[in-house]
């Protein structure tokens, strides 16, 4: 007890000579984190009765959020700035998911099981399917995907479908795939990787199996594996604002969801040569000039509805073999790939 006291007589005067704003009666410093200057409560103190102005000070200096301060005030122990503040930043998110405070680290995990993050509205004979993650720029995920893919099975069936509008809410119309998951994707093995890229890239580009006419209205900046997934389109329009670019090799990736395969059916080989290589990422009139989009509208949505219930109002059978010929010759120049350059006998019975 004495030697409680004791340290406890030390740590007010070397709080009071160095920091008087953090001098209190109820605070100790500890002997072994005295050069931390880790805050402890003694005996018999509860949270709430930690005073308030040090953690008032910190937070004004080092701008902690409130899940933060949330697991501060759960904890016995406020350890201070100089004490790993990133390892600090990341408990004080598991606290608050383990004590049910608001964290921000939940807007991704609700955005992920939110069956509305791909939105579908019917108009007329026209279906518009938009993704609606705005705040991750409509970054492209597995629910997201597996979202894409219940949808477009739900339409394949649907006998009143003519044509189909693709679009993303807010600022963007796809920033690309979800850095974090791929990040995550090297500590597999490659034979587990590729088989998980290609179901992941079927969730998306499972829209090339709709039997209509497909627009993308590119509303934003539509990114790596955003722009393959408009590539998977039939006509893309795109808002003055949209960028586009290719930046795989950019981020040591190669290119993926078809982008090696569409973009030169599109552009040519040597637009997408130069496209892929440079990782560049292209204005709408720079894409309008080199035949990536159809056109620039200023409402790109307004601009494919019209376009959409122009193709809806052709005669639907005529219109389905047409939009099924112009992708069989897409397909047909990867299969031609896939074939030996000379046939036998043998090949051939």
């Amino acid at each position: 007890r004495r030697g409680l006291e004791h340290r406890q007589c030390r740590a007010r005067r070397s709080l009071a000579g160095r920091a008087p704003a953090l001098a209190h009666p109820k605070l100790a410093v500890l002997p072994q984190h005295r050069h931390h200057l880790c805050a402890a409560a003694t005996q018999g103190d509860t949270p709430r009765q930690l005073a308030p102005q040090p953690r008032a000070s910190l937070q004004r200096r080092w701008h902690l959020g409130p899940c933060v301060e949330a697991s501060m005030r759960t904890s016995s122990i406020c350890r201070g700035p100089n004490l790993s503040f990133g390892k600090n930043l990341l408990m004080g998110h598991q606290m608050a998911f383990q004590k049910g405070f608001p964290s921000s680290m939940q807007k991704t995990r609700s955005c992920h099981s939110d069956p509305r993050i791909v939105q579908l509205e019917r108009k007329g004979t026209v279906a518009v399917m938009t993704l609606n993650s705005p705040r991750t720029l409509n970054a492209m995920t597995e629910p997201m995907g597996k979202c894409v893919s219940h949808i477009a099975k739900e339409l394949a069936a649907a006998e009143w479908l003519r044509a189909v509008v693709v679009t993303g809410s807010g600022q963007a119309f796809s920033a690309g795939g979800d850095l974090q998951w791929l990040l995550e994707r090297h500590a597999d093995s490659p034979q587990r990787n590729a088989k998980i890229m290609r179901e992941f890239y079927e969730l998306f580009l499972c829209v090339r199996k709709l039997p209509v006419p497909i627009i993308a209205a590119i509303n934003g900046p539509a990114i790596g594996a955003g722009l393959c997934f408009a590539l998977a389109c039939d006509v893309r329009i795109a808002a003055p604002k949209a960028k586009l670019g290719m930046t795989f090799v950019g981020l040591g990736l190669h290119p993926g969801m078809g982008g090696t395969h569409f973009l030169p059916s599109i552009v040519g080989p040597q637009v997408a040569a130069r496209m892929l290589l440079t990782a560049e990422v292209l204005s709408s009139e720079q894409a309008l000039r080199d035949g990536l989009v159809a056109s620039i509208d200023e409402d790109c949505v307004q601009a494919a509805l019209k376009m959409a219930n122009q193709m809806a109002s052709q005669a639907p059978v005529a219109s389905r073999l047409c939009v099924q010929t112009l992708r069989m010759k897409q397909e047909l120049a990867a299969i031609c790939r896939l074939l030996p350059r000379r046939f036998t006998d043998r090949d051939l019975e």
